[in-house]
């Protein structure tokens, strides 16, 4: 591996990453913002305990964000159907179109990116991009943060889905012996 591969492949990742920030704040939202409506888009009903795990703030940070999101009309609360005590989150309205929203921009922004590439170069850097993103993986929490801005319904045999159902097996197999 040379040096200019691994600066040249990095450059890529900031491009990118920066695409679609920029997607994220022209919906007027900071990234730990949209991060948690990315979230909420495909995993509602979660507490703010699993929220702020996923997004990387403190419980504290994760409620003010919470209490921004839902003052702006994106998020609501409610109690938890398996158990009163407990308040989930899900979009409003509000939220799944900006959710909606996010998605779309996103993906036009990698499809522009991809364009650059012959069918056979996609396929090859599908291949490619699912062994590295399956070896980055260091956990169950990690994989679900690396999805947190992720267009879930287009996603077809989700990469990182894939890898941890590959170690859990892999876990339970150990385990049974």
């Amino acid at each position: 591996m040379t040096a200019a591969l691994e600066n040249a492949f990095g450059a890529l990742a900031l491009a990118l990453s920066d695409d679609i920030h920029a997607c994220i704040q022209s919906n007027g939202l900071v990234p730990s913002e949209a991060e948690a409506v990315g979230h909420l888009g495909h995993a509602p009903d979660m507490t703010i305990t699993h929220l702020a795990d996923a997004i990387s703030l403190s419980h504290a940070a994760t409620v003010r964000l919470v209490a921004r999101l839902e003052d702006r009309g994106f998020i609501e609360r409610s109690a938890s159907q398996t158990d009163g005590r407990i308040v989930v989150l899900r979009l409003s309205e509000n939220g799944a179109e900006l959710h909606a929203s996010q998605m779309r921009q996103r993906q036009e922004k990698l499809r522009t990116a991809l364009e650059t590439l012959s069918e056979d170069e996609q396929d090859m850097l599908a291949k490619l991009s699912t062994k590295v993103l399956g070896e980055l993986l260091r956990d169950e929490n990690h994989a679900f943060r690396v999805c947190r801005l992720c267009n879930r319904p287009v996603c077809e045999n989700c990469p990182v889905e894939t890898e941890m159902m590959k170690r859990e097996a892999a876990q339970n197999w150990l385990s049974v012996e």
